[in-house]
């Protein structure tokens, strides 16, 4: 869909993306395809193909990868490759300039230190507690560090269990968990908007401007899931009342002590 390359254009503009990516099972191709020259996912699926009926294995684990728009570009971009490579986060940053969030993974770092002018790389709290967590107890930093980290970790949890049938079905899940996922993000009826931006791009529309998930929101007022945002505010308030009490309790038992 042309509205998906729209999408992954405006987050790759974004000064901040966050990054990562979730296992997905793919059915073993009946047939070895043919290397193509330049063609790095077929490279990558001929290696894994190769891989697996070596481990005697029927399926291969694929990925998708999620690209999220942190400041100005409030999409998520999902893309599906074959492999863990770096190719896919490569080929996405090729000519962005912004901050890139994402675990500790080799392949996200390389991506970042390979284009050290361009790219500048922000890891996420779970790593960044990780690190901190493995420094020696009698640092005297470690536990208020920890106590800060613990008022702002809230780990997403991944999506499991996704499975396609090759390459092409993978391709066009990632197209529809784009629209999807960023319809969701936006507290949008689902199934509203997916109808109407779909019969429009089948009716010849090509303003994708206007397809936009936050601006459809802006002219289809009736279908923002009020309820979803009441939901938002409502763990947005628990989560700072969470906060507030694990702070006081810190204090409490300094004091003590």
């Amino acid at each position: 869909l042309g509205l998906v390359a729209f999408m992954a254009k405006r987050v790759q503009k974004d000064s901040a993306v966050g990054l990562d990516e979730s296992s997905c099972r793919m059915l073993m191709p009946r047939e070895m395809p043919e290397e193509k020259p330049g063609d790095l996912k077929l490279k990558r699926l001929i290696e894994k193909i190769r891989e697996a009926k070596a481990k005697g294995e029927d399926s291969i684990i694929g990925k998708m990868w999620a690209y999220r728009g942190l400041d100005q570009s409030p999409y998520n971009i999902f893309d599906f490759r074959i492999s863990r490579h770096r190719d896919g986060p490569d080929e996405f940053f090729l000519e962005s300039r912004c901050i890139v969030q994402g675990d500790c993974f080799s392949g996200n770092t390389s991506v970042v230190l390979h284009n050290s002018d361009r790219l500048t790389f922000a890891a996420c709290w779970a790593h960044a507690r990780r690190t901190i967590y493995d420094v020696a107890k009698e640092n005297p930093h470690r536990v208020k560090l920890l106590e800060m980290i613990q008022g702002l970790y809230d780990v997403n949890a991944r999506e499991q269990g996704m499975f396609v049938a090759n390459v092409p079905s993978g391709e066009r899940a990632a197209r529809l968990m784009t629209i999807v996922s960023s319809a969701k993000r936006h507290s949008l009826d689902v199934w509203k908007y997916l109808k109407d931006i779909l019969d429009r791009l089948l009716a010849g529309e090509t303003d994708y401007t206007k397809l936009l998930p936050d601006v459809w929101k802006q002219e289809h007022p009736e279908a923002i899931r009020t309820y979803r945002e009441e939901e938002s505010r409502y763990k947005s308030d628990r989560k700072q009342l969470t906060r507030a009490r694990r702070i006081v309790a810190a204090k409490l038992k300094r004091q003590k002590t």
